[in-house]
């Protein structure tokens, strides 16, 4: 797997849950989005398609309790990951 060549931005972070996830690359395609906690498990996934050089894509996150989470990115094969906390 190849690092995602993307500038990612995450807000606002810390969130009480309703993200806005900005992403702006070259690529194109599936953007499949998936939150994990930091023992790794799964806990959102979705997927949206990228159809221009940026995009704003709403994530709903207001389920989850308190606490750091990893949000992985994959786009054309290639992956980034970025870091949210979710603090009510």
């Amino acid at each position: 797997t190849f690092s995602l060549n993307a500038n990612v931005k995450l807000f606002p972070n810390p969130s009480t849950g309703l993200v806005k996830l900005n992403i702006n690359t070259s690529e194109r395609g599936q953007l499949l989005t998936t939150v994990l906690t930091n023992v790794g498990q799964q806990v959102y996934v979705s997927e949206n398609n990228i159809t221009s050089s940026t995009q704003i894509v709403d994530l709903d996150l207001s389920n989850l309790p308190n606490g750091l989470y990893y949000v992985e990115l994959k786009l054309a094969e290639k992956v980034k990951m970025e870091r949210i906390v979710i603090q009510k």
